[in-house]
């Protein structure tokens, strides 16, 4: 959510969102009308220390190390993260937990 945040302009749009499926399990989105990233750099930003290549992404701080650390924390609850993307356009960001996880959190 923080990334969706830093690189969406300040008349743009961040949502979050969660539900629970009939399955089960919780899937939760962040979607934004921000810069977006490039299909190639998706893996690279997934990378600890890695960053987008645009000239826009270039021109905000960080380490680099938001994206990877979510993406560790979400295998380790035994999940994915998973990232769509189209520069200019929207950026998703999608998680859903498994049932098991799912029912643990109550």
């Amino acid at each position: 959510m923080t990334n969706a945040i830093k690189f969406t302009p300040k008349c743009g749009a961040v949502t979050c969102s969660s539900l629970v499926n009939s399955d089960g399990k919780i899937t939760f989105k962040v979607i934004d009308n921000g810069i977006g990233i490039e299909k190639d750099d998706i893996t690279k930003v997934m990378e600890p220390f890695s960053q987008a290549a645009t000239s826009e992404a270039r021109g905000h701080n960080g380490t680099g190390l938001g994206l990877p650390v979510t993406k560790n924390i979400v295998e380790l609850l035994g999940s994915t993260l998973l990232i769509e993307s189209e520069i200019r356009v929207e950026t998703q960001i999608t998680v859903n937990l498994p049932t098991q996880q799912a029912s643990s959190l109550n």
